[in-house]
Protein backbone atom coordinates (compact mmCIF):
# COMPACT_ATOMS: atom_id res chain seq x y z
CA UNK A 1 0.00 0.00 0.00
CA UNK A 2 1.29 3.64 -1.13
CA UNK A 3 -0.60 6.73 -0.55
CA UNK A 4 0.88 10.93 0.01
CA UNK A 5 1.92 9.84 3.54
CA UNK A 6 2.60 6.56 4.17
CA UNK A 7 4.39 3.62 1.92
CA UNK A 8 3.88 -0.61 2.90
CA UNK A 9 6.15 -2.19 1.08
CA UNK A 10 7.38 -5.98 1.90
CA UNK A 11 11.03 -4.41 0.61
CA UNK A 12 11.08 -1.60 3.62
CA UNK A 13 11.13 -3.51 7.09
CA UNK A 14 9.15 -5.73 6.06
CA UNK A 15 5.67 -4.51 5.37
CA UNK A 16 5.81 -2.10 8.13
CA UNK A 17 3.45 1.32 7.57
CA UNK A 18 6.68 3.82 7.15
CA UNK A 19 5.95 8.45 6.38
CA UNK A 20 6.58 7.91 2.70
CA UNK A 21 10.41 7.93 1.51
CA UNK A 22 11.87 7.36 4.56
CA UNK A 23 12.17 3.98 6.69
CA UNK A 24 10.60 5.69 9.72
CA UNK A 25 7.68 3.40 11.16
CA UNK A 26 4.65 5.85 11.40
CA UNK A 27 3.93 4.38 14.85
CA UNK A 28 6.88 5.58 16.40
CA UNK A 29 5.58 9.38 15.83
CA UNK A 30 2.69 7.69 17.86
CA UNK A 31 4.78 6.49 20.61
CA UNK A 32 6.69 9.79 20.82
CA UNK A 33 3.59 11.63 21.17
CA UNK A 34 2.16 9.37 23.85
CA UNK A 35 5.44 9.46 25.48
CA UNK A 36 5.11 13.32 26.39
CA UNK A 37 7.21 14.11 23.70
CA UNK A 38 7.23 17.37 21.72
CA UNK A 39 6.48 16.95 17.86
CA UNK A 40 10.05 19.17 17.63
CA UNK A 41 11.45 16.38 19.47
CA UNK A 42 10.46 13.60 16.64
CA UNK A 43 11.39 15.65 14.03
CA UNK A 44 14.85 16.18 15.23
CA UNK A 45 15.13 12.47 15.98
CA UNK A 46 14.34 11.57 12.74
CA UNK A 47 15.00 14.30 9.96
CA UNK A 48 13.71 12.30 7.19
CA UNK A 49 10.42 12.88 7.84
CA UNK A 50 9.35 16.38 7.26
CA UNK A 51 7.01 18.55 9.72
CA UNK A 52 4.47 18.69 6.78
CA UNK A 53 4.16 14.32 6.75
CA UNK A 54 3.95 14.79 10.62
CA UNK A 55 1.40 17.19 11.08
CA UNK A 56 -0.96 16.06 7.95
CA UNK A 57 -0.84 12.18 9.48
CA UNK A 58 -1.76 13.60 12.15
CA UNK A 59 -4.29 15.58 11.26
CA UNK A 60 -5.76 12.83 9.41
CA UNK A 61 -5.75 10.52 12.30
CA UNK A 62 -7.76 13.12 14.58
CA UNK A 63 -10.44 13.49 11.56
CA UNK A 64 -10.48 9.62 10.95
CA UNK A 65 -10.77 8.29 14.15
CA UNK A 66 -6.88 7.06 14.49
CA UNK A 67 -3.99 4.86 13.59
CA UNK A 68 -4.63 0.80 14.08
CA UNK A 69 -1.56 -0.98 15.32
CA UNK A 70 -0.97 -1.75 11.58
CA UNK A 71 0.12 1.88 10.65
CA UNK A 72 -3.38 2.33 8.91
CA UNK A 73 -5.19 5.29 9.28
CA UNK A 74 -9.17 5.21 9.69
CA UNK A 75 -12.37 4.83 12.00
CA UNK A 76 -12.35 1.12 11.28
CA UNK A 77 -9.19 1.12 13.47
CA UNK A 78 -8.69 -2.10 15.76
CA UNK A 79 -6.21 -0.50 18.13
CA UNK A 80 -5.98 3.25 17.97
CA UNK A 81 -2.50 5.07 19.62
CA UNK A 82 -4.43 7.72 19.78
CA UNK A 83 -5.44 8.93 23.22
CA UNK A 84 -6.65 12.18 24.88
CA UNK A 85 -2.79 13.16 25.51
CA UNK A 86 -2.06 12.96 21.52
CA UNK A 87 -5.12 14.61 20.72
CA UNK A 88 -4.45 17.53 22.40
CA UNK A 89 -0.85 17.99 21.65
CA UNK A 90 -2.03 17.77 18.05
CA UNK A 91 -4.84 20.11 19.02
CA UNK A 92 -1.88 22.59 19.90
CA UNK A 93 -0.21 21.84 16.71
CA UNK A 94 -2.72 22.97 14.77
CA UNK A 95 -3.23 25.81 16.43
CA UNK A 96 0.37 26.92 16.66
CA UNK A 97 0.10 26.49 12.62
CA UNK A 98 -2.81 28.54 11.94
CA UNK A 99 -1.08 30.98 14.34
CA UNK A 100 2.25 30.66 12.10
CA UNK A 101 -0.04 30.81 8.91
CA UNK A 102 -1.92 34.00 9.79
CA UNK A 103 1.14 36.29 10.92
CA UNK A 104 3.03 35.20 7.12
Amino acid sequence: MTDKLIDRNPEILGGTPVFRGTRVPVRILMEHLEAGDRLDEFLDDYPTVTRDQAVKLLERATTSGGVSSSGGVGASSRLTYMSGAVASRISGVKQRRAAVQGSQ
